[in-house]
């Protein structure tokens, strides 16, 4: 389930860059699963810094269970 690919990893406050970002939606899709495209979320993500904040508030499943509809919009899209 998309749910579960990404939430703690992209919670991490210090990743800014591509890279980092893909690197925290691997670490987190290691650990709890997922199936979306780490790559296209990083893209996403570190291009625009309103959504960088949003993630970085999830620091677990639960969290991306109540994110706001921009995170599920950008985990959709890169499904």
């Amino acid at each position: 389930m998309f749910a579960s690919l990404i939430a703690s990893a992209l919670a991490l406050t210090a990743v800014q860059s591509e890279a980092e970002w893909k690197a925290a939606c691997e670490a987190y899709q290691a650990e709890y699963g997922g199936e979306a495209d780490c790559g296209c979320l990083a893209e996403k993500v570190a291009g625009d810094a309103d959504l960088a904040a949003m993630f970085s508030e999830i620091t677990s499943p639960d969290d991306f269970a109540d994110a706001p509809e921009e995170v599920i919009e950008a985990v959709s899209d890169c499904s």
